[in-house]
């Protein structure tokens, strides 16, 4: 045999081998600096999307207590009305007819006693509004706040040109968290 055939025979040299394996190192290489940045990007994907949930949820909050306290005043205005006549009748209508909506708790306005005297819980009538209600203190501005139980109630102060006539108490239910959560599109 010859040289020349003897070479050809025994296979490739080692400049190919060496060539081959820095190939396999960079591709592995790439994969792995791929697989990190993708990581990287998930990570910031999740911190991104759990401040948007965050920001969503605190002006969700924020537009229901400005909604509660929209409806809550005007209502004030027509129990002021009626406390001012000493109409309560009116007032146990109109809090009956406001509570068939599934969204209202409970309307309650006491007298300047602080004893109830219309409701939309007939059996709460002639009780006091602390006991019934805790954590609610006449104040002299509405107040609009979010309870610990995850509903949201308003207290509006009613008063006459010189005196306290009384409170009224609106709570609505909270947002429905029971509702399905959107469908996750990342893959």
């Amino acid at each position: 045999m010859e040289p020349e055939e003897r070479s050809a025979r025994s296979g490739p040299g080692p400049l190919v081998w060496w060539v081959g394996g820095i190939g396999v190192i960079l591709v592995l290489a790439v994969w792995a600096w791929k697989t990190m940045a993708d990581k990287r990007h998930q990570d910031r994907l999740a911190a991104l999307e759990a401040s948007c949930d965050a920001r969503v949820a605190a002006a969700v909050q924020a537009d229901a207590l400005e909604l509660v306290r929209l409806a809550a005043e005007p209502l004030g205005l027509a129990v002021r009305q009626a406390a001012l006549e000493r109409n309560y009748g009116d007032m146990d209508a109109w809090f009956g007819r406001l509570a068939r909506d599934s969204r209202i708790e409970s309307i309650a306005y006491a007298g300047a006693n602080d004893s109830i005297v219309a409701a939309s819980d007939a059996g709460i009538e002639g009780r006091s509004l602390a006991t019934v209600l805790e954590g609610v203190a006449p104040g002299a501005a509405t107040r609009v706040e979010r309870t610990a139980a995850g509903d949201y109630r308003a207290v509006v102060p009613i008063t006459g040109l010189n005196e306290r006539l009384g409170t009224l108490v609106v709570r609505v239910a909270g947002p429905d968290t029971t509702a399905a959560a959107p469908a996750d599109t990342t893959g």
